[in-house]
């Protein structure tokens, strides 16, 4: 074992020696991950075959398209037969920018990335895959989040037969629209990861306990049940010259135009720990699961992979963790433009 699973199991096991112990949940968290591909090659599908996957980690979101981020949306065209292979519970996503949902009469228009997730959706049922529920991840502007619920629950009525769930950012918590688009949704999920804008000077963390656990108590206020979404990524974020912020990469090897300096923003793994060891605690019980973004794949550059691990960790035990991607250790950093390693926690059961 390396040496980052192995620490990261000391720190779950310090965390719950050093804690006052929690109330037991009255059921365990359940985990999920995204499979956030823009296009599927074989040596991708194949992995699928060849994977071990965490005993715990019992669904996968599976993008379906992507609009509002380029002059044209993209149909993402899935492997179902090698995903329906898995076992896994499938659902489905879609991403909405902005470029094409804004400006218009009809803001915030979603219409182009929900015939996107039907197509998806329909493409599945022809080959044979039940579909737990599809998920509209839209970063909405918190001013049209009343009119954001009224389009989710126009889809809900023009789709009665699916489970349609959606993302929620942290900022939108304080808005009056919130409660309405929560009421509007079948469920959601809570952001907890990349919510700060890369700064060169001041370099944002991509995930901080202290915030994500005050906004999972302020969510908590609804009395509603939700999910989280916690990273198994690092972001690169690109400047140019003069330090003007151009964009992050995760995945894509090529970087924004005029991309000078670039700047490593890995999660920390003992921070990841210490919020998982947190909810275990049953007064966090409207915290369903995690949704784990994203799942690993071969040759991923800024995501890494699983490995197996052993030990106590609260309430429970650490059975998989992510260490850095394609053998590397060290966490943060950049080296001639391009990322030396995440490592954090990834997937428990």
């Amino acid at each position: 074992m390396s040496r980052w699973p192995a620490l990261l199991l000391g720190l779950a096991c310090g965390v719950a020696g050093c804690r006052e112990r929690p109330v037991p949940r009255p059921t365990p968290l359940t985990h999920a991950a995204y499979v956030w591909r823009q296009g599927w090659d074989a040596s991708a599908r194949d992995s699928l075959a060849g994977r071990n996957w965490p005993a715990g980690l019992t669904e996968l979101n599976v993008l379906v398209g992507e609009c509002g981020l380029a002059p044209l949306g993209r149909r993402v065209y899935p492997p179902w037969a090698a995903l329906r292979a898995t076992g896994k519970t499938l659902s489905l996503s879609v991403r909405i920018g902005t470029r094409h949902a804004l400006g218009g009469a009809d803001e915030p228009d979603l219409a182009e990335g929900l015939a996107l997730l039907r197509q998806g959706w329909a493409e599945a049922q022809v080959a044979g895959v039940t579909v737990a529920a599809v998920q509209v991840d839209f970063d909405c502007p918190s001013r049209l989040l009343g009119a954001y619920a009224d389009r989710i629950a126009s889809a809900k009525r023009a789709w009665p037969e699916v489970r349609l769930t959606v993302t929620a950012l942290p900022t939108w918590l304080q808005e009056p629209g919130f409660t309405r688009l929560i009421a509007a949704a079948d469920g959601w999920t809570l952001q907890l990861h990349g919510t700060q804008r890369p700064n060169l000077a001041k370099p944002a963390p991509l995930f901080a306990e202290v915030p994500a656990l005050g906004w999972i108590e302020q969510a908590e206020s609804f009395g509603q049940p939700f999910r989280i979404a916690l990273p198994t990524y690092a972001y690169l974020a690109c400047y140019s010259a003069s330090g003007a912020y151009l964009g992050v990469r995760a995945e894509s090897a090529e970087l924004p135009k005029g991309t000078a300096r670039t700047q490593g923003l890995p999660a920390d793994p003992a921070q990841v720990v210490r919020l998982l060891a947190q909810l275990e605690d049953r007064r966090h019980a409207l915290v369903l699961g995690v949704d784990w973004f994203r799942l690993p794949f071969p040759a991923t550059a800024r995501t890494g992979r699983w490995l197996v691990g052993a030990g106590d960790r609260p309430a429970g035990h650490a059975k998989r963790l992510f260490a850095g991607g394609e053998g590397r250790r060290s966490l943060g950093g950049c080296r001639g433009g391009q990322p030396h390693g995440p490592a954090l926690a990834d997937a428990y059961a």
